[in-house]
C-alpha cells in the first residue's frame, strides 16, 4: 500500500496489511495472519467483539453481536442503546466506505449485551465496525483477546472517548488487550498490555 494515497484510515491499513494486529494490538504478534481485501460478502455469519461500557468508575463488559443474513438491506442496533449509539449505524456506514469498503446490501442486526445494560455514547464504533469486516468475512482475527473502544470518525480515522483508565484495568484483569484511540493513553500509567490506535497520518506512514 502506496504511503502517497490519500484518506487511509485505521480499518483500511488493517485489511491492508499482512497482520493488522501489527497496529500497536498485538506486541509479539507473529504475523501469521491473511486478510482479505475484498468488498463486504453478503454470508450468513456471526461475529463477537468485545467493548466496555462506562459507569461512573466502573467499566462493565459489553459483548457486540454482529449478525449479517439476507433481507431487508439496513442496520439494527438493539440491547438498550441511547441516541448517541444509534447514531454508530451512521458514523460506520460512513467510515467503512471512506475507509474502501461497500457496506453489503443485507440486514446487519447489532446486539450489544447484556441487554439490561444501559449503553451510551460512541465507544462502541470501532467494535461495531470490526465486527461487520469480520461477520462479513474480510477479516479473520482473534478478536476474543482484544477489546476495543474508540469512536469512528466519518473518514475512518478514530477518536477518544472517556473513562478509559477503568476500561484499560477491567479488561487487564480479564486478561485481555485493549486497543484505544491514542490521545487518551495518558490517562492510564499501565504499559505493554493496553495499545494505542494511531491517526489516520501514522497508520498511512506504517501501513506500506
Amino acid at each position: 500500500m502506496s504511503s502517497t494515497l490519500p484518506g487511509v484510515a485505521f480499518i483500511q491499513a488493517a485489511a491492508y496489511r499482512k497482520c493488522p494486529l501489527n497496529l500497536r494490538l498485538c506486541v509479539n504478534c507473529s504475523g501469521g495472519f491473511e486478510p482479505k481485501h475484498r468488498k463486504l460478502s453478503a454470508v450468513s455469519r456471526l461475529a463477537k467483539v468485545f467493548c466496555r461500557a462506562s459507569n461512573g468508575l466502573d467499566a462493565p463488559l459489553v459483548r457486540v453481536e454482529v449478525h449479517i443474513a439476507g433481507g431487508l438491506p439496513g442496520i439494527t442496533i438493539v440491547g438498550l442503546p441511547e441516541a448517541s449509539v444509534r447514531e454508530a449505524r451512521d458514523r460506520v456506514r460512513a467510515a467503512l466506505q471512506s475507509s474502501g469498503f461497500s457496506v453489503p446490501p443485507s440486514r446487519i442486526t447489532i446486539n450489544l449485551a447484556p441487554a439490561e445494560l444501559p449503553k451510551h455514547g460512541s465507544r462502541f464504533d470501532l467494535a461495531i465496525a470490526l465486527g461487520i469486516l469480520q461477520a462479513s468475512g474480510v477479516l479473520d482475527l482473534p478478536l476474543a483477546e482484544h477489546e476495543f473502544l474508540a469512536e469512528l470518525s466519518l473518514d475512518g480515522g478514530l477518536r477518544s472517548v472517556r473513562g478509559i483508565l477503568p476500561a484499560a484495568s477491567t479488561c487487564a484483569k480479564a486478561g485481555r488487550r485493549s486497543f484505544r484511540e491514542a490521545r487518551r493513553r495518558s490517562e492510564d500509567g499501565h504499559g505493554d498490555r493496553h495499545h494505542r490506535g494511531d491517526e489516520a497520518d501514522e497508520l498511512r506512514a506504517r501501513g506500506h
